[in-house]
């Protein structure tokens, strides 16, 4: 918008000037200032859109240019949302490469240019020098044009043009338009306001006419006469939703004013036509006589081939032609970045004017125009003037205005110049312009007299005026639509002409004090010390609340808490107000301390009955509420050499404790207090530790006693919150006479080997109901298979006995190891009485006891036989001290005897061998004998437990027995008629036969008595054949000998004949055991009486 459309404007020679106007001044040829300074009145605002320009009118020197192949090409490439659907691939980015190619073949020193272009253009001149600026408001910036065959920065031109065009190839990276990001663009925003009214840089909008005016500028310093100067435009759209700056300039590219030849490729699907903007563009440049080639604009549709577009375009660029001259005029002016090529005979016609920047303004000016043949050339100038505000003013021509005014107003009442009071909140403020029918509109800020909060007001045509309301309070700085006053301040509003920064109308009214009635502070208060909060206490400022102000402020209380509370009433104090708490205690245990982010917050109450406003308030709240007690444990040690310990959980994490007499106790039954005193073993969070020290004179504490915290004893919290209330909450003890298991022990009272008690010793004897207790929560080793009952546990003095047994047939095992432990779990009786859980190693009482012992016969070398006796112990045992380590039992004659013993060696730590040296009391043992440990001998287990009562007897086992047998024949040869046998043999072996042969079998070794034999001899002939068999042998008792007899006849009952025979004796005896069968010869005789009496 610019507010001089349509001004009369009267210039005058400057000599006084009107308080209510702003004014511009004109400056005629620009060479006449450079460097120096113009001296201009305090109300001049602004230069003139008109300059003189005074261009040349002669010049000496000839000029003409050589290599008539030489062009000036602009690029203008679309870089809007579309584009991604109509060229996803960025043909046209390659097809500038292509062209680029080809031109720097055939013409190395053609320039080139490009700008790409979207809502803005894609490069910005801060990114690289190389850039050229089109607006110094903003950074828009193109590639100027540039020879191709010269170098920058060191990189020859081609590359770095193409450089700026490189997109990227990485699938899915794409901009905010989905076209493939230009890596080297830049997208951040310009400045200006996108047509949402957001500065949000880059959208993928599209402003043709941006780009159409970059062209314009690159060709200002082109080197080669308008007829070689070409633009190729690759598009698919029509300009839309412009930057709101540029909404004014939006259309301007369909005038194609200024532009040379240009050559649209218009990406399009071949089935729609090509708009008509484009078509009325196209021949609008091609009439507007710009050269004489610029009749040669085309446009056709493409749907994007990169060789048929490189083709016709380096066709129509016509690189062959010969030299071309053109006419003179002044080419453009620049000032301060504001451009024009609109010259008269005299003016040159810039679009707006230039604005001063402040007291001081420095113009920059470039001013360019082209010589007439034969010289044929541009030339460019530069200036530098600086514009000063001065009291003292140089005569020059001016144009002045009326600048309007501002007005605040309340409620259609205009206060301007008056102090805004505390209930005027909602504030208008009005700005009558100039008669000026070119304004549609104006933005006004509005600001406190600090500055630190503001806001911009876009303000509504009421007609004569323009009109926005504004809404203030008072506090600090926040991000809302409100402006913060101070307690003492202004409110200022400021119009600002956008076009003239320095046309600016202000106005400021202060605004009244208000009452001085915010919250400084708010906290809880638990004040009946039960460790609820009743109250929050509330500080106000330097003043208070009156009872008709607090009971409208009651209703815009809010509590911003996780606590069961609300609001049951309130009242005023000196330095504030109460309010008074409904608590449903029902719902949590007391807590003293805070949760997160407790608040108070009051909304704001205006128009209260004593005038003013209470403002807006949300603070958290603070703690000043001491701990109270929640529970409180204590356990009364059975033993009197240990300390009682008092346990207690506060409402909140409290600070260490000094004081000896923190608590005061109280009895069921009594109305006085006594203090036990303590000594603090721990703090932790909320919890705390004490160790009772035992004072004569002071009260046991006992079941049924309660507890609250000593006022006096400084019990505080972290933040120092003291428990000073001598009312606050009184606990019930929590009582519990704690036991303690000392010891456990394994008993074998009967000597079998199994155990059958286990002795426990407590610090006290426990009484029955702690015992039943006890029952059901200590564990036995489970290995051991224990059963018992209730009635198995019996109270001893300090302990408790468990009689116990284990199943029938469980092999005796007197050695403990880490698994025989007593576990015992929390045990609480009815009465208060504990066992704390513990785990017990179980002692070991036991005394070893014999599991086996087995005799072993030996061998008898000469007339002395050395057997051996193996014991196995149902635990490990060292070697026995005595000679008769066991206790040997006869069950037929019901007597016992010993055996002298020499220990041989251990087999294991629980078997040991013994050498039988003799045996006392009987001449064998037998194998229903019985063996025991003698309880006379001191026999020990590793640990020194003696076994010296009678105990388990082990049936008495033997070894086997490795003996041989020999053989005794007699008569042999033998008469079966004749040969007798001898009266002292059949009567020891009990036989009945006086004749024949006699073969006795006896063993070398002497058998074990219990042992019995049998037997029987098969008498074979010389060939082999059985001549009689089963012949049974009578057994000798006491010498174990086995004597056999053999008439002489065979099976048939027959006298055998003379000859050798064949015996075969097999012994079997009464263990199972078969000996080895004995072969020997017979030899059978024959007399004649013998075969008379046959």
């Amino acid at each position: 918008m610019s507010v001089f459309k349509a001004l009369t404007l009267i210039f005058v020679s400057f000599g006084v000037a009107n308080a209510a106007q702003v004014c511009k001044a004109r400056l005629d040829c620009p060479g006449n200032y450079n460097n120096d300074t113009v001296r201009v009145a305090q109300n001049v605002v602004a230069l003139s859109e008109n300059f003189f320009h005074c261009a040349p009118d002669s010049f000496n020197e000839g000029f003409s240019l050589t290599g008539a192949d030489t062009i000036s090409l602009f690029f203008i490439i679309d870089h809007s949302g579309s584009m991604s659907v109509m060229d996803s691939t960025g043909i046209r980015y390659k097809l500038f490469n292509s062209i680029v190619d080809s031109l720097r073949a055939k013409s190395p020193a053609s320039e080139v240019g490009v700008a790409v272009f979207s809502n803005q253009l894609l490069h910005n001149h801060e990114d690289d020098p190389f850039f050229e600026q089109l607006d110094p408001r903003w950074h828009d910036s193109y590639a100027p044009l540039t020879r191709l065959n010269e170098t920058v920065g060191g990189v020859s031109a081609v590359e770095k043009l193409k450089w700026a065009l490189q997109i990227s190839s990485t699938p899915n990276d794409t901009d905010m338009g989905r076209n493939q990001r230009l890596l080297n663009g830049n997208y951040s925003p310009t400045g200006r306001l996108n047509a949402w009214g957001i500065d949000g840089g880059y959208n993928g909008t599209t402003d043709i006419s941006l780009a159409f005016e970059a062209a314009r500028k690159a060709f200002l310093s082109a080197s080669y006469p308008k007829e070689n100067q070409y633009i190729i435009f690759l598009s698919d759209g029509e300009s839309q939703n412009v930057d709101q700056e540029r909404k004014n300039f939006e259309s301007d590219y369909i005038q194609g004013e200024n532009l040379p030849t240009t050559f649209t490729a218009y990406f399009i699907n071949v089935n729609r036509p090509i708009p008509s903007q484009i078509n009325t563009m196209t021949d609008n440049i091609a009439a507007n006589g710009y050269s004489n080639t610029n009749q040669s604009s085309e446009v056709w549709k493409t749907s994007g081939s990169q060789s048929d577009l490189a083709s016709k375009l380096i066709g129509q660029l016509a690189l062959g032609g010969g030299s071309k001259y053109f006419t003179s005029t002044p080419l453009s002016l620049t000032v301060n970045g504001i451009t024009t090529s609109k010259f008269d005979d005299s003016l040159a016609y810039l679009p707006r004017v230039i604005p001063l920047s402040g007291q001081s303004t420095t113009l920059n000016v470039s001013y360019k125009w082209h010589w007439n043949p034969p010289l044929d050339r541009d030339e460019t100038a530069t200036y530098t003037t600086v514009i000063i505000q001065s009291q003292n003013p140089d005569n020059l021509n001016v144009g002045c205005w009326d600048q309007g005014y501002l007005k605040f107003y309340y409620q259609n009442t205009d206060i301007t110049g008056q102090i805004i009071q505390v209930q005027q909140t909602s504030i208008e403020v009005r700005y009558y312009p100039p008669a000026d029918p070119g304004i549609t509109g104006a933005d006004i800020v509005v600001k406190n007299a600090e500055g630190t909060d503001s806001l911009v007001l876009r303000m509504v045509d009421e007609g004569q005026y323009y009109s926005a309301i504004f809404t203030r309070e008072y506090g600090s700085p926040e991000s809302d639509n409100l402006l913060q006053n101070a307690f003492s301040d202004s409110v200022i509003a400021i119009y600002r002409n956008p076009a003239v920064p320095l046309d600016t109308i202000r106005i400021a009214s202060k605004v009244a004090e208000p009452r001085d009635i915010g919250v400084r502070n708010a906290f809880y208060v638990d004040s009946n010390g039960d460790g609820y909060p009743d109250i929050i206490r509330v500080i106000q400022g330097t003043e208070v609340l009156s009872k008709e102000d607090l009971s409208v402020v009651k209703g815009y209380i809010n509590l911003q808490t996780e606590r069961p509370v609300s609001v049951k009433a309130v009242d005023t104090t000196a330095l504030g107000f109460d309010i008074f708490l409904n608590v449903d205690k029902t719902l949590g245990a007391p807590f003293t301390g805070l949760f997160p982010d407790e608040r108070l917050v009051i909304d704001r109450v205006a128009d209260l009955p004593d005038a003013g406003e209470f403002p807006f308030t949300s603070i958290l709240l603070s703690d000043s509420m001491a701990p109270v007690i929640l529970e409180a444990t204590y356990y009364d040690n059975a033993s009197t050499s240990v300390r009682d310990t008092l346990n207690v959980m506060f409402s909140e994490e409290i600070d260490s404790i000094a004081n000896l007499y923190p608590f005061l106790f109280r009895a069921a039954a009594d109305i006085e207090d006594y203090k036990p005193r303590l000594s603090t073993v721990r703090v932790d969070s909320n919890s705390a530790v004490f160790s009772v020290i035992p004072v004569s004179g002071i009260q046991d504490v006992k079941k049924g006693d309660s507890i609250h915290i000593n006022p006096l004893a400084d019990v505080s919290d972290v933040k120092g919150n003291v428990q000073t209330n001598p009312d606050n909450v009184r606990r019930n003890l929590d009582y519990f006479l704690l036991y303690s298991i000392k010891t456990a022990a394994y008993y074998d009272t009967t000597g079998d080997g199994l155990i059958d008690m286990i002795k426990v010793t407590m610090d006290k004897t426990p009484d029955s109901l702690l015992l039943r207790q006890l029952y059901s929560t200590v564990e036995l080793p489970s290995y051991r298979n224990f059963s018992y009952k209730l009635q198995n546990f019996t109270a001893t003095e300090y302990g408790f006995t468990i009689g116990v047994k284990q199943p029938a047939g469980t092999e005796p095992n007197t050695a403990v190891d880490s698994r025989d432990v007593l576990e015992v779990r929390y045990t609480e009786a009815a009465n208060g009485s504990v066992v704390m859980p513990d785990k017990i190693p179980i002692a070991d009482s036991l005394s070893p006891v014999l599991i086996s012992a087995k005799y072993v016969p030996g061998e008898t070398k000469g007339s002395v036989r050395t057997d051996s006796l193996i014991a196995e112990f149902a635990e490990s045992v060292p070697v026995p001290s005595s000679d008769q380590p066991f206790t040997f039992y006869d069950p037929v004659k019901g007597v016992t005897y010993t055996m002298e013993l020499r220990h041989v060696k251990q087999n294991a730590p629980d078997e040991h061998v013994f050498a039988v040296i003799s045996i006392e009391g009987r001449e064998f043992p037998d194998m229903t004998d019985s063996v025991s440990i003698n309880p006379d001998a001191d026999l020990k287990d590793a640990i020194g437990n003696i076994q010296d009562s009678p105990n388990r007897r082990s049936q008495l086992l033997f070894g086997e027995q490795d003996n041989k047998y020999r053989i005794i024949s007699f008569p042999n040869p033998f008469d079966p008629i004749s040969s007798t046998i001898p009266a002292s043999v059949r009567s020891y072996y009990g036989i009945k036969e006086k004749n024949g042969l006699v073969v006795i079998s006896e063993p070398i070794l002497k058998l074990a008595g219990h042992i019995t034999l049998s037997g029987s001899m098969v008498i074979y002939d010389a060939v082999g054949n059985v001549v009689t068999k089963n012949v049974i042998g009578n057994v000798q008792q006491s010498s174990k000998g086995v004597a056999f007899v053999w008439d002489g006849r065979n099976k048939k009952g027959r006298l055998v004949g003379a000859g050798t025979y064949l015996a075969m004796i097999v012994i079997k005896d009464s263990q199972g055991k078969v000996y080895p069968p004995q072969k020997f010869k017979i030899g059978v005789r024959r007399t004649v009486i013998s075969e008379k009496i046959r």
